[in-house]
C-alpha cells in the first residue's frame, strides 16, 4: 500500500528475499496514494477464489514458507524499502489453511513489523484482499478450542468497526 501523499513509480522495484518479483514490465506499475497492490502465487487460483477486479501486479516466484521467513522489498537502485521477518508461531490459527496474519498498523517504522504485537490474525479465512479485514469479536483460550465468551478488539481494530464493517462469528466461536 501506498503510504504517501504522492504517486509511486514501481519501476524496479523488486521482492529478492522470501519470494521474487519485479514490478518493472507488470500489471501495476504506478501506486496512487493511498492504493495498494497485490503479488500473488497463482492468478487463476487466486481469482478464482476472490472474484477479477482486484490491482494484481502479477505472480511471485518462490512460496512463502508458513513457518516464517524474512521478507525484503527493494527500490530500483537497490536500497532497503521494507525487510521484515513473520513467525508462525505467534497465532497458531494462522498455520495453515484458514487465517493470514496481517499487519496491525501499516504506518508503522519499518523495524516494527517483524514483532508479533505488529499482526494479528485476520478475521476471515484465506483473508480479505482488495477490502478491510473485519475484527475478532471473541477472544479464544487457544485458537484451537472453544472461543471464551469475552469479546476483545485487537489493536487496530477500532477503524475496521467504525467504518461498518461488521466481524463475523465463526462456527465454533461462542457469542456473548
Amino acid at each position: 500500500m501506498n503510504i504517501s501523499a504522492t504517486a509511486l513509480d514501481l519501476t524496479g522495484v523488486r521482492f529478492l528475499n522470501g519470494v521474487e518479483f519485479d514490478f518493472t514490465g507488470s500489471a501495476v506499475t504506478n501506486l496512487g496514494p493511498g492504493q495498494y497492490v497485490l503479488v500473488v502465487k497463482d492468478i487463476a487460483a487466486f481469482t478464482a477464489r476472490y472474484g477479477a477486479g482486484l490491482p494484481v501486479a502479477g505472480q511471485y516466484v518462490g512460496s512463502l514458507n508458513n513457518g516464517g521467513e524474512n521478507l525484503q522489498l527493494f527500490d530500483r537502485v537497490g536500497e532497503k524499502i521494507q525487510d521484515f521477518s513473520y513467525n508462525n508461531d505467534w497465532y497458531p490459527i494462522t498455520d495453515g489453511p484458514g487465517a493470514s496474519l496481517i499487519i496491525v498498523n501499516g504506518n508503522a517504522h519499518w523495524d516494527s513489523w517483524g514483532l508479533k504485537e505488529s499482526w494479528r490474525p485476520s478475521a476471515l479465512d484465506f483473508g480479505s484482499p482488495g477490502a478491510a479485514d473485519p475484527c475478532r469479536r471473541f477472544r479464544c483460550r487457544s485458537w484451537s478450542a472453544r472461543c471464551s465468551r469475552t469479546p476483545t478488539r485487537p489493536r487496530g481494530c477500532d477503524r475496521a468497526v467504525q467504518s461498518g464493517h461488521q466481524p463475523r462469528q465463526r462456527g465454533r466461536m461462542v457469542p456473548q
